[in-house]
């Protein structure tokens, strides 16, 4: 750098790894790019009194930063990121801070919500094991105390009475209350009472724990990496952040493997700098990722100089400070080259994309249809069948039966026939004079109460008569 300000030397050598907005090789134009690279040839320009060429040479990102300074000692370094409070130096090299990025963006799996619903359910499966054991003693408790006053709910039978008391058990601690069952007896009614309070309880921890779980679930809001595996961009700020909070680091070399790592759930977060998340779209889009929270950890950006650049530190430092709006707008106009438009919405094929709501979704639509099958098919081939082919079953058993009771009965039947058919001619005829009997009896009690009918009738006309003919006396007009 030294070189760089002596008389007739008017290049910045550069030693760059590519990060987006900070520095970039433009295509378009062929040279070296960034917010970076612009501050650092105004700041030379002012401090130096010359115009620099830029003389930039790409390498890929450092597998370790200090191997890198140590190997260029006499060029200057970018991008290289430090949080405040540790930017003064790096590895014994000058360290010049250009741009102050706000925070660390914390880059997650595009979440579908209905999965995350079942893995609550499932990480509640204690407690719900002890709900149902809950049901099952509230039940035979129920049943115990109420089955011999109240036997038509809870039968006697102990299966029966149990599955009733459990039924009744269920629908009380949900508080829906059909009122199918209910206890009669003083007992029954007094533990009812202290089943509905303690049902409440059981049910409002069931629920607490699914929303812990969904929050435990959800990274929207973290602000601790304690214990957390995270994936960072080898010495970056965001790896010396993840290790002071005691993170399980998982150390990249590129923004691919970075972001690679999320998505086949090697780590369950990656940290990335605010300003490069606008700069990545398509791995968002590419890997189904989204910021979900930013972390606020201030981070500076800028360069590491030679080791004998301390005067020229201190004159970046005194221009930066006098000139903020221009380093800001010089920032501006990269990060917004390329906006970052994701977010944690999901499409209709992002739930049936192999997870875990996608495939119990698949095993209902298949159970409904197997059952569905199975349904029509007993309801209408096998009932039809079957039920011919036991009338067809019963049909050759009358008949086997018939020939069977034919056969040896057929010489006393021959005998005992005349006998048989006058008795049979006598109790059809007995039974003749009683329906004769029978219907003339009710022929006398019809015609009696018809002429009683009739003669109050002929009363009640000669009345109506006789007081037609009074007011016909009186004068009245009829």
């Amino acid at each position: 750098m030294q070189n760089a300000c002596s008389p007739g030397k008017t290049s910045l050598d550069l030693i760059y790894w590519e990060q987006k907005p900070y520095v970039f090789m433009d295509k378009e134009r062929g040279e070296i790019s960034g917010a970076l690279p612009e501050i650092l040839r105004i700041v030379f320009k002012a401090c130096c009194q010359k115009t620099p060429n830029i003389s930039a040479k790409p390498i890929e990102y450092p597998k370790s930063l200090k191997t890198t300074i140590d190997q260029y000692s006499e060029e200057i370094i970018i991008p290289v990121g430090r949080r405040v409070g540790l930017e003064k130096s790096i590895f014994l090299r000058p360290f010049v801070g250009s741009v102050d990025s706000p925070g660390m963006a914390v880059v997650v799996q595009r979440s579908i919500p209905g999965e995350e619903l079942l893995a609550a359910i499932l990480d509640s499966w204690p407690i719900m094991i002890f709900i149902g054991m809950s049901l099952s003693l509230s039940g035979i408790v129920m049943w115990v105390l109420d089955y011999r006053s109240n036997s038509e709910e809870f039968p006697e039978f102990f299966p029966k009475g149990v599955f009733e008391g459990v039924w009744w058990a269920a629908v009380t601690m949900t508080t829906v209350g059909y009122g199918d069952k209910v206890p009669r007896s003083i007992a029954g009614r007094l533990f009812g009472v202290v089943w509905i309070n303690v049902g409440l309880v059981i049910l409002a921890i069931f629920m607490g724990m699914i929303t812990a779980s969904l929050s435990s679930n959800s990274l929207e809001q973290v602000n601790n990496l304690y214990g957390m595996p995270v994936a960072v961009l080898n010495g970056s700020a965001e790896e010396q952040l993840a290790i002071l909070q005691n993170a399980e680091v998982y150390v990249k070399t590129s923004y691919d493997e970075l972001f690679k790592s999320v998505k086949s759930e090697e780590t369950v977060l990656a940290l990335v700098d605010i300003f490069s998340t606008t700069q990545h779209s398509e791995y968002y889009d590419t890997y189904k990722l989204y910021v979900a929270t930013v972390l606020n950890e201030p981070v500076i950006y800028g360069a590491v100089l030679p080791k004998s650049s301390e005067a020229l530190r201190s004159c970046f430092l005194s221009y930066q400070g006098n000139h903020l709006l221009e380093i800001h707008e010089i920032l501006e106009k990269f990060i917004k080259a390329k906006q970052y438009g994701g977010d944690n919405s999901s499409s209709g094929a992002d739930y049936f994309d192999g997870n875990l709501f996608g495939y119990a979704v698949y095993g209902m639509c298949g159970l409904f249809l197997l059952a569905l099958a199975v349904g029509l098919f007993w309801q209408y081939y096998p009932r039809e069948k079957k039920e011919q082919e036991i009338q067809n079953r019963e049909a050759e058993q009358d008949v086997s039966k018939l020939d069977k009771k034919t056969k040896v009965e057929a010489n006393g039947h021959q005998k005992n026939t005349s006998s048989n058919c006058g008795e049979h001619t006598e109790r059809l005829m007995a039974a003749q004079s009683a329906e004769l009997l029978a219907m003339e009896d009710e022929l006398k009690a019809f015609r009696k109460n018809w002429e009683k009918n009739f003669r109050a009738l002929q009363e009640r006309h000669k009345q109506e008569q006789q007081r037609l003919f009074e007011l016909d006396n009186l004068g009245y007009e009829m």
